[in-house]
């Protein structure tokens, strides 16, 4: 056999197996794209509620600083528990980073609620308005407020800057 032979056999060879496994690799190629728009579609929506239901635990606590003994409507458990695993599921790291030190700000910042409201119906039921350790606790929770505020805002631009093209 000389090297015509060799080289148009394995022309027909390289032919026919383009021919085999060009329509798996377009199919492949095809898979992860779906894979990566669906994944894109769920990061948004998580995004979406994450935001939707940041803003009003970050208004909650701003309220919540100043008047500790008012009620607010809060997210129930079910939603927080759904959006804290759509967060761990899509998110980018940066994303659940900041979601999860928020979320540390605010389970701290309820404790110390909890405190204050104690505290604060306690000197209610002696008929005393405020006093100063009253005071400083307002002012304790208005810092961590502001801290929450600060760090949801950071949050929105990590979402900002993981959904940018």
């Amino acid at each position: 056999m000389d090297a015509t032979a060799l080289v148009g056999i394995a022309g027909i060879v390289g032919t026919l197996a383009a021919a085999i496994f060009a329509p798996f690799a377009g199919e492949i190629a095809r898979r992860k794209s779906v894979r990566k728009e669906r994944l894109l579609e769920r990061r948004l929506a998580a995004y979406e509620d994450l935001l939707r239901v940041g803003v009003r635990l970050v208004d909650n606590t701003m309220n919540q600083a100043s008047t500790p003994e008012a009620d607010f409507t809060e997210p129930d458990d079910n939603e927080l528990n759904r959006l804290d695993g759509q967060v761990r599921l899509v998110a980018s790291k940066d994303v659940a980073k900041h979601f999860k030190t928020l979320t540390q700000q605010l389970n701290k910042f309820k404790a110390d609620l909890f405190r204050a409201r104690m505290y604060h119906q306690s000197i209610r039921n002696e008929s005393v308005v405020d006093d100063a350790r009253a005071l400083a606790q307002r002012m304790e929770l208005g810092g961590e407020a502001d801290e929450i505020r600060a760090t949801y805002h950071e949050l929105e631009a990590a979402i900002r800057k993981d959904v940018q093209p």
